[in-house]
């Protein structure tokens, strides 16, 4: 999965976010660009944070920005936003984020299937924090050598 973000240029660099609205909508732009989603794609994963909180942020670091609106997505696609700082979604320590997989899907499978790829992909701590230290293109096709990922 991280080798296709990197040859589709999916992939972002980012210092930080005082808001988290902020980065919900920068980490949404890489689908943006290619045609994956409308603009208001991002409006809608920023509309369902405030109605059910951070359910985003699936782990520390690692958080999932989706959301319910197949009339704003085109394509199945993901993106990836790494941030040096964390982005805080409230006052808990565990719900900030410097990994932020942005999801589109066009149906119910599809959507599943990029979230398994995903977990499998943050399912090691190693891997997360490695992929949190990542500057470049050329640190995430290093990671993907070194981890096998």
């Amino acid at each position: 999965m991280l080798r296709d973000l990197i040859k589709q240029e999916r992939c972002v660099f980012h210092e930080g976010f005082d808001r988290w609205e902020d980065a919900l909508a920068a980490g949404v732009e890489p689908l943006v660009r290619c045609g994956a989603v409308d603009q208001a794609y991002g409006d809608k994963i920023v509309e369902a944070v405030r109605a059910y909180g951070p359910y985003i942020v699936i782990c520390p670091d690692v958080c999932l920005p989706h959301a319910s609106a197949k009339e704003l997505v085109h394509q199945t696609a993901v993106s990836l936003m790494i941030c040096r700082k964390s982005v805080a979604f409230s006052g808990d320590p565990a719900e900030r984020a410097r990994l932020f997989f942005s999801v589109a899907a066009v149906d119910e499978d599809a959507h599943l299937e990029n979230l398994q790829a995903i977990m499998a992909l943050v399912e090691r701590e190693e891997v997360i924090a490695a992929l949190c230290q990542a500057k470049t293109p050329e640190d995430l096709c290093e990671l993907t050598e070194r981890f096998g990922i």
